[in-house]
């Protein structure tokens, strides 16, 4: 297998944006793409506009709760769902995701605790 670096010259982000991944990836030179998208994303980001987050610091966030057991991986409409509910109306967990990922680590113990 041979090895290649990748640096992003680039991000497109957004409504419409994967109409773009095909010239990106010629751009690139890339011959065969692997690309992951959830279901509920342009959803959750229409969600994260409205709550006035910061759409890739989120959904690090919610990747790390994830992690901790919080939501299956992939799970796009539980992510609607706790922006929704959770985040908007600033509970428990919803706080910890509004904070951050270094939050979200602490809270679910995957992250030591700072003093």
């Amino acid at each position: 297998m041979e090895i290649s670096k990748f640096a992003l010259p680039e991000i497109i982000h957004g409504r419409g944006s994967l109409n773009y991944a095909g010239q990106c990836a010629l751009r690139l030179g890339a011959k065969k793409v692997f690309l992951v998208s959830a279901s509920g994303i342009e959803e959750a980001d229409r969600l994260m506009d409205d709550l006035g987050l910061a759409a890739i610091e989120t959904l690090v966030a919610f990747g790390v709760a994830m992690e901790g057991g919080l939501l299956p991986f992939g799970d796009g409409a539980g992510i609607c769902r706790i922006l929704s509910e959770e985040i908007a109306t600033g509970s428990g967990i919803g706080r910890s995701i509004g904070n951050g990922a270094a939050n979200v680590g602490q809270a679910f113990g995957l992250l030591p605790h700072t003093m």
